[in-house]
């Protein structure tokens, strides 16, 4: 199911519109209450591209990530009208009903029979409105964590681990693991580290999702009904595939330095653009990620590293500045001219390309990104480049190690960069070649050789492809 905003948005001329009335006995009939609308706004599920709405008196229609809107936009009613300044939608609540599990629906029933509702929120809610598969659910209501540990006990649960001064629960339930957290409020010291000086339980829904990093995370499914909540404006921004945040983006920012890293993930996996004012700020806060440990920020680094647009991914971690925090050793090579006969880029862009060139996975992304970092260390050893790999194996197994990643990926990246120029001119015997992948072994020899085409590919202008097989 999709969301629309009648408020166009994107710069192209329109798709021709699709009329919908030949296949509306097909469709599905659904109905959004959006947030500050008049009046419910009826449309029909139709394809993802080029797909139109009918939304009273005209079509909407949507292509890819732009809305084109064919119909006036109607005047919206003063903030508050509606009620609980949040959009409630009714898009066959049904549907969301049937995702959830028969166990978690049993919980929610028991803790609407005291009164109190239970919430889906953040990405598995963003997820599920987007047609995407999620396999997380963060869980939430007013209950503080003692009530809801005594009403999941009740309906079979197990809680397994409590945080109770952050007022969570981690629950066994059916099979599946959810994280609870009560509804609160928090406030922060300086720094980037996301430890909250002070935490309030006597928390709305509201006070709840103004404490999130973004607005398509602040949107609560109700489990017991599939009623949607939206405090925030979240429905809108993720029909406009816009990433704002939940207050202003330097107090957003301000309070978890790895919110700047989840922006770029969330940019790059899910084709969200970023306003000019949160880049500014994320820019403004990029010196938080040193407040960050190894280990919190690595698994947002790796999901970037995998993510479809890796090279846009890199693009804005540099812009921002969060590379040079990071990756030190990696943004020595910017503007590091190499040979213009073979490359169109300077050292760190070749490997930005060769990276989005890389097998999807942790050690040929690894590899391909950190295959040159020793070019400016031999420039600036030898005055020339053609220590680089082996200089650079040594850098990449000391950043890696740094980065506290497994023995396992540390050594076979360095490996492949050590090995990558190995004969680079075809003068080698074939006996000695045979030796040399005898030594790597199968998978490092496939490897190399996935490396060795990501670097020529990298090296001229050309669309990066994150398909290989595609290629």
């Amino acid at each position: 199911m999709y969301f629309i905003s009648i408020q166009p948005i994107g710069r192209e001329e329109p798709p021709p519109r699709v009329n919908l009335h030949a296949r509306r006995k097909k469709a599905t009939k659904n109905t959004i209450f959006a947030r500050n609308r008049p009046a419910p706004l009826t449309f029909f599920d139709t394809p993802r591209n080029g797909r139109s709405r009918y939304v009273r008196g005209g079509f909407l229609t949507l292509y890819g990530t732009r809305a084109f809107c064919l119909a006036p936009a109607p005047r919206l009613p003063a903030r508050g009208a509606l009620g609980y300044n949040a959009g409630m939608i009714d898009y066959v609540p049904q549907r969301a009903v049937a995702a959830l599990s028969p166990a978690l629906r049993g919980c929610a029933a028991g803790f609407e029979a005291v009164g109190l509702a239970l919430y889906a929120v953040g990405g598995w809610v963003r997820d599920f409105l987007d047609d995407r598969h999620s396999h997380d659910m963060d869980l939430t209501s007013p209950a503080s964590w003692q009530q809801a540990e005594a009403l999941f006990t009740a309906c079979g649960a197990r809680v397994v681990d409590r945080q109770t001064q952050l007022g969570t629960l981690t629950v066994l339930l059916g099979g599946e693991s959810y994280e609870y957290t009560a509804f609160r409020r928090e406030s922060y010291g300086p720094g980037g580290v996301h430890r909250p000086a002070q935490v309030s339980f006597d928390a709305t829904l509201g006070d709840d999702a103004r404490r999130r990093d973004f607005t398509v995370n602040a949107l609560y499914l109700r489990v017991h009904t599939g009623e949607i909540v939206d405090p925030l404006g979240g429905l809108g921004a993720l029909a406009q595939r816009r990433l704002q945040t939940c207050r202003r983006p330097e107090e957003t920012f301000a309070d978890d330095g790895l919110r700047l890293l989840r922006m770029v993930r969330f940019a790059c996996t899910l084709d969200f653009t970023v306003p000019d004012d949160v880049l500014l700020q994320a820019h403004a806060h990029a010196a938080l990620l040193r407040d960050l440990s190894a280990e919190r920020f690595r698994g947002e680094l790796t999901r970037i590293l995998l993510c479809p647009r890796v090279y846009d991914a890199l693009t804005m971690m540099e812009e921002c500045g969060f590379l040079d925090v990071l990756l030190p050793e990696l943004t020595a090579g910017r503007g590091v001219a190499q040979r213009r006969e073979y490359h169109d880029y300077d050292v760190l862009h070749h490997q930005f390309h060769a990276c989005a060139h890389a097998p999807a996975n942790e050690i040929d992304r690894w590899a391909a990104l950190l295959h040159d970092v020793g070019k400016p260390l031999s420039l600036a050893a030898r005055g020339d480049m053609h220590a680089h790999a082996p200089l650079g194996a040594d850098t990449a197994r000391a950043l890696l190690r740094r980065l506290k990643y497994p023995t396992a990926i540390v050594d076979e990246v360095g490996k492949l960069i050590a090995a990558h120029m190995y004969d680079l001119d075809g003068r080698t015997k074939e006996d000695k070649l045979r030796w040399f992948f005898a030594r790597l072994g199968p998978d490092s020899a496939a490897r190399l050789l996935a490396l060795r085409r990501a670097d020529v590919l990298g090296s001229k202008a050309q669309p990066p492809c994150d398909d290989p097989a595609a290629r």
